[in-house]
């Protein structure tokens, strides 16, 4: 599993692009190296291009886990995010 992120720091946008299996570590660690990368700021709007996975193994305690730091590291202003992924029943 890969996750790969990009800053557009004038849009104030992350792109961010998963491929593989998609565990509750590697996104908790995605989320760290995201809030930790100086170029990152609180309150950017996340796309995430999900379509490359082909397997979830993310539970909801690692989702709890992910809104814990997510609260951890928010500020008044919020942030929104999006996701697209692929339809299992289209090719």
């Amino acid at each position: 599993m890969a996750i790969r992120y990009e800053i557009d720091a004038p849009r104030g946008i992350v792109l961010t692009t998963a491929d593989g299996i998609l565990t509750d570590d590697e996104l908790l660690d995605h989320k760290r190296r995201l809030v930790e990368d100086p170029r990152f700021t609180p309150g950017m709007k996340e796309l995430s291009d999900v379509r490359g996975v082909d397997q979830l193994e993310v539970t909801p305690e690692g989702i709890g886990r992910m809104v814990a730091l997510d609260e951890l590291h928010a500020t008044r202003r919020r942030s929104g995010s999006a996701s697209m992924g692929r339809n299992r029943g289209s090719s």
